[in-house]
């Protein structure tokens, strides 16, 4: 149970500025995992995954 209050958060909300960079930084940082370092890891082509990558989340 969280302690304090809380703020429900909706999509059409927006996040402010410090908080949204934060967020993208924390994205990239999970994508150069799980589609350069992993790739690279098992000697794989890492564009291939990002290409797939984009395609998916298209």
């Amino acid at each position: 149970m969280p302690s304090g209050p809380t703020k429900i958060i909706y999509p059409e909300d927006r996040l402010p500025v410090g908080q949204n960079l934060f967020a993208g930084l924390q994205r990239v940082l999970a994508m150069f995992g799980g589609a350069v370092l992993c790739p690279l890891l098992i000697e794989f082509d890492p564009n291939t995954t990002i290409f797939f990558s984009g395609l998916g989340s298209s």
